[in-house]
């Protein structure tokens, strides 16, 4: 079996666990209990339990996407189908909770592990493989290029960028360190470029290896410290927190799939 589908079964089969566990724990019971819960004509009973079985379907159609990738002998079509439907998931759970709830990144995840099953060949052309880098390359330049832009010009850096505790910010880099990070930025482009075969007509070794690092470090920042970033952050009313659901971990996690794709990708 591909590990690419037991990646994604795999993580299917953990958030329809979570799904239904975590559920029961901090929505349905709560919901349930509150005194305005509503009742209507067939009586509270009836609503309890509707609420619960529509709910749970929801983990029983994760559970059996799992098995569909399990049993792999299927047209590519059916991988198609799984991989839009993942992705359309991904979307809307990101546009409705406007990117608080984490389950956006797993649909993506999955989606991108049935698409390369699917189509690996596709991804691992030359062409796609350029495309695909110089968009992250150009992603990493850019934000190199900002990064530039708060060192020259403190005043320019936003209250969004940076982690707050107690309504003051969690630190602030000065124009040193914010340039040590530009200069990151922009090693962390030239090694995507380079692992593309733009830069010479050879992509090293040791590019791709650098690029299948890089692509963790975004993961890593895309799930974050638990506690003021990343998809796994206690905090969300804060501007940097807002920022970070909406842009940051977003963004971090296209460039970890960008990285990712370019490495993979066969010379």
């Amino acid at each position: 079996m591909s590990t690419l589908l037991i990646g994604a079964a795999v993580l299917l089969v953990l958030i329809g666990a979570m799904h239904s566990v975590l559920g029961e724990i901090l929505f349905i019971r709560p919901l349930i209990a509150h005194e305005s819960w509503p009742v209507f004509a067939e009586g509270r009973t009836f609503n309890e339990r509707t609420l619960r079985f529509a709910w749970h379907l929801t983990t029983l159609a994760f559970w059996a996407f799992a098995a569909l990738l399990a049993l792999y002998d299927f047209p590519s079509a059916i991988f198609d189908v799984v991989t839009g439907t993942m992705l359309a998931m991904a979307v809307l759970t990101y546009g409705v909770s406007r990117g608080t709830h984490f389950a956006w990144a797993v649909f993506l995840a999955i989606a991108a592990c049935t698409f390369a099953f699917a189509h690996g060949s596709l991804l691992s052309s030359s062409g796609a493989k350029s495309t695909i880098g110089l968009a992250t390359a150009g992603i990493l330049g850019a934000l190199s290029a900002l990064h530039v832009h708060w060192a020259l010009s403190a005043d320019a850096v936003p209250r969004a960028a940076l982690p707050e505790i107690a309504g003051r910010p969690a630190f602030r880099p000065g124009p040193a360190i914010t340039l040590f990070v530009a200069a990151g930025l922009f090693l962390a482009s030239a090694l995507v470029l380079l692992a593309t075969g733009v830069v010479g007509e050879v992509s090293p070794p040791s590019a791709t290896t650098a690029v299948w690092l890089l692509g963790a470090v975004f993961a890593a920042r895309c799930v974050g410290d638990f506690r003021y970033a990343g998809l796994f952050k206690r905090e969300f009313q804060t501007p940097f927190a807002r920022a970070d659901s909406l842009l940051f971990a977003p963004l971090c996690s296209l460039i970890a799939l960008g990285c990712f794709i370019v490495a993979a990708a066969r010379p």
